[in-house]
């Protein structure tokens, strides 16, 4: 058996009646593989009838086995060989809540290496996949990186259908649609759109559907992959597609009308469309007062503005174009920068790739020891390099200004990192020309962007008085009665008055 099944696709390769073939089959494809397990049974009342249950180690749950299938299997008194066999175990003999037949490997090795057991039955051209999944998992927990103060502290793990469980939760509807597929050829790994068939744009719908269907790599074990694959901007520094690991803001954007895609094995979840000002946004702006939201939102949307622009405006002035400069500061810059041998340009470049190399010692270091690490080096190489005289002391506060503000946007980090050395080098070349250029090319390259036929700066081109409630300020429940724009047009009204 094994030389007619070398090479073929495990969808051409039928399951045969006699079990000794399934079997022999089952070991040809798994060969040297240790972790399958095989486990043949016999009923008590009729030794004709016989089964194997093909399971792999440390995926399945035990006791599930043995009290649901092997126990009902070897006890029936029922099951006579024939015909109506396989219609006996499926419907009769079996109490696990989720079975499916398969007819071909190729529909059975999938559920298999999820955690299923796959039951053959003597005599019958078809198999059964139960549900048996038992393996572990990482529990729920806030995840790192989106914790809040006030709100929900649940966060997706690595496994996808306790994943769909935490949004089914939260928006118990039946317009809630889960719709499964796989992707990778070689990881065959598990993907998931969900969306809300009667608030999405079935045009959204389907052209994630055929971003997915369309994944031509080996392997997907991270949502990145279909982001980047797919090209939904990944030829840009600005993230098109948003990411969370938090189930309520996969809910919330659901409720607006945007699609979500969950991959088994990670806790980072794709939605989509994605706008530029949503980046500034956070859960907890919906969870705490409006003004607080909207005030924190305006400094991060400053924050990250400063963050990219601050050390190279400080070049420019320096160096190039001091006679805009009160005195009494380019006196003080100039005291300050006395014995320094370097010029102010090759100083904050130096500075910011210091900056950046502590930054991710303390994000890649050991917990605890990372941190400690970058906060003592920050201090002790700085105070050490001024008073060394190798920099000044006014670059050092410019670019720890400039380090502390991007902390404020973790979403957009490696936009800022992008923006920041492109500014500072146009500075450097062009002076204040160099750095008006800059931002021009990076403000024509956001309004190029598009998320899903979205344009990426959408908010700065629809009427305020419907843009202008959740952006760049968060106004009341009250007045935002409108899904956005991208909705379904059939169902733009979320609250309250029909017209505005």
């Amino acid at each position: 058996m094994k030389q007619n099944i070398d090479g073929m696709n495990p969808k051409d390769i039928k399951i045969p009646k006699k079990l000794d073939d399934a079997i022999d089959i089952i070991h040809s494809l798994f060969q040297n593989d240790q972790t399958i397990r095989y486990r043949f049974v016999q009923n008590r009342h009729n030794p004709n009838v016989r089964f194997c249950l093909v399971v792999v180690d440390a995926m399945v749950n035990s006791r599930i086995i043995n009290e649901n299938i092997i126990r009902p299997l070897a006890e029936s008194e029922i099951l006579t060989p024939g015909a109506g066999l396989f219609d006996a175990v499926y419907t009769q003999t079996l109490t696990t809540i989720e079975l499916a037949e398969a007819e071909n490997f190729g529909d059975a090795l999938p559920s298999l290496l999820m955690g299923d057991t796959l039951l053959f039955i003597d005599g019958c051209p078809r198999c059964v996949g139960i549900d048996t999944k038992g393996y572990s998992a990482r529990s729920v927990s806030e995840p790192p990186g989106e914790e809040i103060l006030k709100g929900p502290r649940e966060g997706f793990t690595e496994t996808i259908l306790p994943n769909c469980s935490l949004i089914r939760r939260k928006i118990q509807t039946h317009h809630l649609k889960f719709e499964f597929s796989r992707c990778g050829k070689s990881t065959e790994t598990q993907v998931c759109l969900c969306y809300i068939d009667n608030i999405a744009d079935p045009k959204l719908v389907e052209r994630m559907r055929r971003k997915i269907d369309e994944y031509d790599l080996g392997s997907m074990l991270d949502s990145n992959y279909l982001a980047e694959v797919s090209h939904l901007g990944a030829l840009s520094p600005f993230k098109t597609v948003a990411t969370t690991e938090r189930p309520d803001v996969v809910a919330a954007k659901l409720l607006e009308g945007r699609v979500a895609v969950l991959v088994d094995g990670t806790p980072v979840v794709i939605t989509a469309p994605t706008l530029f000002i949503e980046l500034f946004q956070t859960s907890e702006d919906y969870y705490v007062n409006y003004i607080y939201a909207s005030f924190s939102r305006l400094l991060r949307l400053v924050g990250f503005f400063l963050c990219i622009t601050v050390p190279a405006l400080y070049v420019s002035m320096v160096t190039f174009s001091q006679e805009m400069l009160p005195t009494k500061l380019i006196v003080s810059i100039s005291n300050a920068r006395q014995g320094v041998p370097f010029p102010t340009v090759l100083e904050a470049f130096a500075l910011l790739i210091i900056f950046d190399i502590l930054k991710e010692t303390g994000l890649r270091g050991t917990t605890g020891i990372g941190s400690a690490l970058g906060i003592v080096g920050s201090l002790v190489l700085g105070q050490a390099a001024v008073e060394a005289k190798f920099i000044s002391a006014p670059i050092v506060i410019v670019i720890a200004f400039s380090g502390v503000t991007s902390i404020l946007v973790p979403k957009l980090s490696g936009a800022i990192l992008f923006c920041k050395y492109t500014i500072l080098t146009a500075t450097a070349l062009l002076g204040i020309y160099g750095f008006s250029l800059a931002l021009l090319a990076i403000f024509l390259h956001l309004f190029s962007l598009e998320s899903f036929g979205v344009p990426y700066l959408a908010y700065s081109s629809v009427s305020a008085h419907r843009t202008l409630k959740d952006s760049p300020v968060r106004s009341p429940w009250t007045v935002m009665r409108r899904r956005p724009f991208f909705a379904s047009r059939s169902n733009q009204i979320r609250k309250g008055r029909r017209h505005e």
